[in-house]
């Protein structure tokens, strides 16, 4: 197999894997003229079209560092979302207790 086969069949594959693990971003400079999805990975500094057909990108899709932040916070707004619901929760069953406490007291 020459090395121009081989290279073809690795560009091949690395613009499929983008495609399938990656996420889609606005359209770039190319993608955007020839009506493509761009789509961006950690994994490569250009789209899945731009690798597929070997041309330049200007597509500048997040870094690992940048995801991670974005994870962490997701999961700090999570955490913060499940205490506040825990806390609506204690504040509804006193409530409630306290509106029984009143019918008793009007009885």
């Amino acid at each position: 197999m020459s090395s121009k086969h081989t290279k073809l069949k690795e560009r091949l594959a690395l613009a499929q894997r983008i495609t399938t693990t990656s996420i889609e971003m606005p359209p770039y400079s190319r993608c955007e003229k020839k009506q493509l999805k761009c789509i961006v990975s950690n994994d490569s500094k250009r789209c899945n079209e731009c690798v597929r057909t070997n041309a330049r990108c200007d597509a500048g899709g997040p870094s690992a560092s940048e995801w991670e932040k974005l994870e962490r916070e997701e999961r700090r707004l999570q955490e913060e979302e499940e205490e506040a619901m825990a806390k609506i929760l204690r504040l509804r069953k006193q409530q409630r207790l306290f509106r029984s406490r009143a019918k008793d007291m009007l009885r």
